[in-house]
């Protein structure tokens, strides 16, 4: 805070300060940490250094009361997974109450197998109920499971079933594989990279709805490596990409339907101009 002490501001749920025998709170006071009390001089960051798996005494102040809690710190990789968590339930608790319970989120982390499998798996699990689902690729490296992607999105409900314990009926395409059968949006931004701009472009040519954020880098092209004598390597070209008006996607962002920038300023108060585009925009497709 201002006077230069330690306030533990949020915990980070599933991390070493969520665990219910070293339980942090938001508002402890930190008063020491292994025996050292963190300064502007002697920071919280220089205390912890290098203690990554080992045990951690941190003794804090709540409610007025002195308590020590014993932690073994994460490291960065790991603590960068969990903000990615974090990040991905925070929006979709942001499009549930923006949207009245009625749309669905779900983020694809990059285009390659183990973020397909988790797509998959909250086609099943998180549209249940929604009317509609907000696709977001904002921050996707690429890959190549674009086509995969878009063809779950893509498929058209053809035949109900039901069973005698549930008489609500289900999409033959569900039952049969992966398929979402909602209207649905897509999200964008400049930090969409290669297959997840392939994806964009193929969600706009095969209609499934309005995309919304920010052109993407116009980073498209297939590339392979090749090693020198040096022990040095680089990439080179191989195969170029381009839309059906024969546009090359190297160097040619993917354009949202509805641009809507990031805004810092509003994102720091809790309003997330981006996903507010995207939820209204897919409300008024329903």
């Amino acid at each position: 805070d201002a006077s230069g002490e330690y306030i533990v501001g949020r915990v980070q749920a599933g991390s070493p300060a969520s665990h219910p025998d070293s339980l942090l709170r938001s508002g402890d006071k930190v008063v020491t940490i292994n025996g050292q009390k963190p300064t502007p001089s002697n920071p919280a960051e220089t205390l912890l250094n290098g203690t990554t798996g080992k045990k951690v005494r941190i003794k804090v102040t709540r409610n007025g009361t002195e308590r020590e809690v014993v932690i073994k710190p994460a490291s960065q990789a790991a603590m960068s997974g969990l903000g990615y968590e974090d990040w991905v339930n925070t929006n979709r608790a942001y499009v549930d109450k923006r949207s009245n319970g009625r749309l669905a989120y779900l983020h694809i982390q990059s285009m390659n197998a183990s973020s397909l499998g988790k797509f998959y798996t909250e086609l099943s699990t998180k549209t249940q109920g929604k009317e509609g689902a907000i696709i977001d690729v904002r921050y996707n490296g690429g890959g190549f499971t674009a086509h995969i992607v878009l063809s779950a999105l893509s498929k058209k409900l053809f035949l109900h079933r039901t069973t005698k314990d549930n008489p609500r009926p289900y999409s033959e395409g569900i039952f049969r594989g992966n398929s979402l059968e909602l209207p649905t949006a897509a999200m964008i931004n400049q930090y969409s990279f290669s297959n997840a701009e392939i994806f964009a472009e193929g969600f706009r040519t095969m209609g499934l709805g309005p995309i919304i954020g920010e052109p993407t880098s116009g980073a498209v092209i297939s590339t392979y490596g090749s090693s020198l004598w040096d022990g040095g390597s680089l990439r080179l070209p191989a195969m170029g990409i381009y839309d059906l008006r024969g546009e090359n996607l190297e160097t040619n962002g993917r354009k949202p339907d509805v641009y809507a920038p990031f805004d810092l300023n509003g994102y720091v108060k809790g309003k997330d101009s981006m996903l507010d585009a995207a939820v209204d925009s897919l409300l008024k497709k329903l």
